[in-house]
């Protein structure tokens, strides 16, 4: 039987890309495992280094310099991928150019931007802002009902899909995140120069991920003002410093948020798993406290490496979690800041993680084979 070639968007491939990034990486390691009559192209920015490890891994490799959500994606890419000659592409987000016209898998993490499209942290005018929103709503709409095929993390995102475009029904499937940290701790440093937590001094919560106005930053940092003031216990942020980022330093700056001894608000920035692994490992828990979430891939990797979770329980996120972590009202200042001062007043009330990685990368591959078979043939 002749092979089938299957295109993945791997623009991006990696932890630097935060979650998108994280899943990427996922799924072609679960499609390594797994596949057998099918010829994989990846399609990624240019990166010599990058490249060179994907060919070794047995993988065909062709640069796609085009930024996602760009107009040159929407065009140029588009044209590169018709005139490859492939039977399916995958995209692992919603951002499908617009000139392809060939069958196509696409994941959906989440409908965020459709609950909460907002300004906030934006440096965009008004006018192209809102504008870039109904490019975004258009564009979503269109390329989920293209789709031959849609893939979501969570039962939530697929009851939420389902809710504002119901004629996907039958089309959409829940395959679960699988979570790569677990390997860390064969590889962890010894040497404690190496290891960034160390320089955090006294205890520390820990908060990983974007710093997207979902996540609820603004009301945590505001209830630390007093849970510092009674504990001394500071709050420790690690993720790519952006617009949204520097705008949430500047509120800490506003708040006047240190003593004598200390800033009771840290941003670390992006750090290698490894480093990631160490900080998980030496926080008193990870806090958790989005509006709304798709899946919840920071807390999973928390529990999953025997660390306790805070969290709200916005979105997918009980559905990720279960019964592994401590759920805690997000929606005030205050109840926000006296259920983490009652958790760091009585630690028993943290609930220890109890755990299991709910599916494998091996699972994954195969599910994901299953869909591109069953649409080319």
């Amino acid at each position: 039987m002749e092979k089938i070639r299957v295109g993945i968007d791997a623009r991006l491939y990696g932890p630097a890309q935060r979650g998108l990034g994280r899943y990427t990486e996922s799924i072609i390691r679960a499609i390594e495992l797994s596949k057998s009559n099918v010829e994989i192209v990846l399609y990624i920015r240019p990166n010599e280094e990058l490249k060179k490890e994907l060919l070794n891994r047995g993988f065909i490799v062709e640069s796609a310099d085009y930024a996602p959500y760009s107009l040159k994606e929407q065009i140029l890419f588009g044209f590169q991928l018709n005139r490859a000659k492939l039977d399916l592409v995958h995209f692992p987000h919603f951002n499908v150019p617009l000139l392809y016209r060939g069958k196509y898998v696409v994941t959906i993490h989440d409908l965020i931007l459709h609950h909460f499209p907002t300004r906030i942290a934006s440096s965009r005018s008004f006018i192209i802002y809102w504008f870039k929103i109904l490019i975004y709503r258009l564009l979503f709409k269109r390329n989920v009902h293209k789709a031959k095929a849609i893939i979501v993390v969570s039962s939530f995102v697929e009851e939420d899909l389902l809710t504002y475009y119901p004629k996907l029904k039958g089309k959409v499937s829940v395959v679960m995140e699988a979570i790569s940290i677990l390997s860390l701790h064969t590889n962890l440093r010894t040497d404690k120069k190496d290891n960034i937590s160390y320089n955090i001094k006294g205890k520390y919560v820990l908060l990983v991920g974007a710093f997207y106005p979902h996540k609820n930053l603004d009301c945590l940092v505001v209830a630390w003002q007093q849970i510092f003031y009674d504990t001394d216990i500071k709050l420790v942020f690690v993720g790519k410093i952006d617009n949204f980022a520097l705008k949430l330093k500047a509120l800490v700056n506003k708040l006047d948020l240190r003593k004598d001894d200390g800033e009771a608000v840290m941003f670390i920035g992006e750090v290698s798993d490894i480093v990631l692994y160490e900080l998980y490992k030496n926080a008193e828990f990870l806090i958790v406290p989005s509006l709304i979430e798709g899946f919840g891939l920071p807390g999973m990797e928390a529990l999953l490496s025997g660390i306790c979770v805070v969290s709200s329980s916005a979105g997918a996120l009980p559905e990720t979690y279960e019964n592994n972590a401590t759920y805690v009202p997000v929606n005030s200042v205050i109840n926000l800041q006296k259920s983490i001062s009652a958790i760091l007043n009585n630690k028993s009330l943290l609930k220890k993680p109890n755990i299991n990685q709910k599916i494998t990368e091996q699972e994954i591959g195969k599910k994901l084979m299953s869909t591109y078979l069953s649409i080319v043939r």
